[in-house]
């Protein structure tokens, strides 16, 4: 446990850094995720050597290994951006705290599991916010969206009716709100969410940007024409030679930014510490359920 105390501070240095940039950037920088990559593996090499304890090393690479595999896994998924997806990466280094292989592994699982819940309820808090702190630009977006979407809605709505007089009819045994009339709901509430996610990204995300302050791996909304050449939307987004071109041009730019995702990883790892150290007999419980005892 003692030794891991630099890894888990480190980590948490780490995070901070990477959530700060995220949030006034929308970037976390490649020297962030490399330099916690190389402290990380450095200290695992130099204890191993110390103290003959070779897996600790070993299980640090593992994580390592693993983390790269999920990272390039969860980035052409399009699921991370690049900075997300390498800050993963490093924090394969950081998650094995045990020394046996199953505890390790059931400890991977888990952080993933942590990341994705909180980096849910992260995402649905931080859209309310930018929602609640442009209401009215958000109202007339959504009216906006709901009005050409008009037909899109109104057919899964009229779908939803006759399903739900359907079902009504043809199940004698309707006592009341049984769990297959929420399918209905369910299939209307499709494009209520796709119309409220559209005006959310249209109302908060997509921003004029002057090109001083565009950075490698921004998201353009649309192809801009400079000359005779087309700069086209990526899930890359930017690199050094379109940047540069835009510069030169000096004209503002539609860039459209999601939900920073960096919080995540420091909430995630929190809440997975304190599972850990606060309540392992519970671990240990959910370790041996899923078989890795």
């Amino acid at each position: 446990m003692i030794q891991d105390l630099f890894l888990i501070i480190l980590g948490i240095i780490y995070l901070a850094f990477a959530s700060a940039s995220d949030l006034r950037k929308r970037e976390i920088p490649n020297w962030l995720c490399f330099s916690l990559i190389i402290f990380a593996v450095v200290y695992r090499c130099i204890f191993a050597l110390l103290y003959s304890d070779l897996n600790y090393f070993l299980f640090g690479i593992l994580g390592l290994g693993i983390f790269v595999f999920l990272g390039y896994l969860f980035y052409y998924m399009r699921v991370f951006a690049g900075g997300d997806a390498k800050l993963l990466m490093g924090l394969g280094l950081l998650l094995p705290l045990s020394s046996a292989l199953g505890k390790n592994l059931f400890l991977f699982i888990l952080f993933i599991f942590l990341l994705f819940l909180l980096g849910s309820i992260w995402g649905l808090g931080f859209s309310l916010f930018n929602v609640l702190v442009n209401f009215r630009i958000f109202r007339e977006e959504f009216a906006r969206q709901l009005k050409l979407n008009k037909k899109f809605v109104s057919y899964v709505l009229a779908f939803s009716v006759v399903l739900f007089l359907f079902m009504a009819i043809y199940n004698s045994s309707f006592t009341g709100i049984e769990i297959v009339y929420i399918v209905p709901l369910l299939i209307l509430s499709f494009p209520i969410l796709y119309v409220y996610a559209k005006a959310i990204e249209e109302a908060c995300f997509v921003v004029d940007v002057s090109p001083k302050d565009l950075t490698i791996g921004d998201w353009l909304y649309k192809k801009v024409k400079i000359g005779k050449r087309f700069i086209k939307p990526n899930w890359e987004g930017l690199d050094e030679k379109e940047l540069e071109i835009l510069r030169k041009n000096g004209k503002k730019v539609k860039v459209k930014y999601g939900v920073p995702f960096g919080p995540s990883f420091l909430f995630a790892f929190v809440v997975f510490l304190t599972l850990y150290f606060w309540y392992y007999d519970l671990i240990s419980f959910l370790r041996t359920m899923l078989g890795f005892g």
